[in-house]
């Protein structure tokens, strides 16, 4: 690798063109990595441009609310080389617009006709902007058949778009910070008492979670997992209750 080698200044170049395009630490190193193999070399703006509009797409897929697993399975429908250039507002009218209006077209599926409720996003910034321009237009009419459902839940913005579509665009990210407090070593305070990894530990074990469960929920390799995260939060929340011959310490928990 260009770093082995000791060619310094390649390696600065192949991370300059990278940061250019917006690339994250994954995007990087696997510029190097490229460029290890011969496969890339940081010429000028254009090649610039095209490894951009190779390495970061925008992508959008469709999922049916039902328990057939048949359908509920996500299905990709677009492939855009944004490049994490534009703005929110460009976002919109070059993504979201014709994927919207796209769907629509083919909402009439034989005898089912289908109806787009919520959009959800990964949180990048530029596509959060994009969400709350198209999806958080105006309050949710009172009147609508959805508001019944949802006006009760305390922490729901009740902000919609066109045909009252919600937006989830912070979900992801609201569950891996709930996930991170309860890997603090100083752990967390709840009413008063302060939950720590170790308590969490030994609730986990009674419930039957075998050590390697715990241990990938309580320190993952990838704490970007959304998926671990929401695992973790679940198993807390499905414990049952304290046996009533258990620990002052452990019955509190």
């Amino acid at each position: 690798m260009a770093v082995a080698s000791g060619k310094i200044l390649r390696v600065s170049n192949v991370l300059a063109a990278g940061y250019r395009n917006g690339a994250g630490t994954k995007g990087l190193m696997d510029l190097c990595r490229r460029a290890a193999n011969g496969e890339y070399k940081p010429m000028n703006d254009e090649r610039e441009k095209a490894l951009g509009l190779a390495l970061f797409r925008a992508t959008a897929a469709l999922g049916s609310l039902t328990s057939n697993p048949r359908l509920y399975a996500v299905r990709p429908i677009l492939f855009s080389a944004d490049c994490k250039k534009e703005s929110g507002a460009e976002h919109v009218v070059n993504v979201l617009h014709p994927v919207v209006a796209a769907v629509k077209k083919k909402s009439k599926q034989g005898n089912t006709t289908y109806r787009t409720l919520c959009a959800s996003t990964d949180g990048e910034g530029r596509r959060a902007k994009a969400f709350i321009i198209e999806f958080m237009k105006r309050p949710l009419d009172e009147d609508s058949l959805i508001f019944p459902l949802l006006f009760g839940l305390e922490f729901m913005n009740l902000h919609v778009g066109d045909d009252d579509m919600t937006a989830d665009k912070d979900a992801k990210h609201a569950i891996k910070c709930l996930r991170n407090l309860t890997m603090r070593d100083a752990g967390m305070k709840v009413r008063g008492f302060r939950l720590t990894v170790d308590i969490i530990k030994v609730h986990l074990r009674r419930d039957d979670f075998v050590e390697q469960t715990i241990q990938s929920f309580l320190s993952p390799n990838d704490k970007q997992d959304i998926l671990l995260a929401f695992s973790l939060l679940k198993a807390i929340w499905e414990l049952p209750d304290a046996p009533i011959n258990s620990t002052p310490t452990f019955f509190r928990a």
